[in-house]
């Protein structure tokens, strides 16, 4: 008897669901609360990113508050602009999207590119989710901490993926270095 109450609960909030789910692409994006100043990515209008960025498929990343870069565009190196400084990279992500993304849920991951089978096992360093935009741009930034396992002389592969009918949807990626 003390099994059965369990499960009969179980199966009453198996049975319930969620009442209002929808397709995908029906997502009403809201904005981000961007009171709190700990905040790890920040979409913002996507509008430059295709100019920015004219490779479809491409992730580019661009240096942003208090970070520098130097290299070429398509490998870029980021540092800090206090070299003695413990402080996050800061950079703004625009992908110029292979398929269009569709309002709702995108997840931007990032992996080491030492380590070759990271990106594949999705042994990843960090990853953030954001509500985004149907288009076929996408503009954030990121913000980057040792807290979180990334590293000065790391290279990094970032992707930015839409899970969408239980399948992990590829939109843009790219590579960079952190100095």
């Amino acid at each position: 008897m003390n099994l059965f109450r369990p499960l009969v609960l179980f199966s009453i909030l198996l049975a319930a669901g969620p009442t209002q789910a929808g397709k995908p692409g029906d997502a009403t994006v809201e904005e981000p609360d961007k009171e709190s100043g700990d905040q790890r990515i920040e979409i913002f209008d996507s509008s430059k990113a295709e100019a920015l960025c004219k490779v479809k498929g491409k992730v580019c990343l661009k240096p942003s508050t208090g970070t520098e870069s130097e290299g070429s565009e398509a490998a870029p190196v980021f540092k800090r602009r206090n070299s003695s400084s413990k402080t996050d990279w800061v950079v703004d992500v625009y992908g110029n999207l292979k398929k269009p993304a569709l309002a709702g849920n995108a997840q931007f991951i990032f992996s080491d590119v030492q380590d070759s089978k990271a990106s594949k096992t999705r042994e990843v360093v960090g990853t953030y989710q954001a509500t985004v935009k149907a288009g076929s741009s996408v503009a954030a930034r990121i913000r980057l901490s040792t807290e979180e396992g990334f590293r000065a002389g790391r290279a990094y592969h970032a992707q930015i993926v839409q899970l969408i009918g239980g399948k992990e949807l590829l939109l843009a990626e790219g590579d960079f270095q952190l100095k």
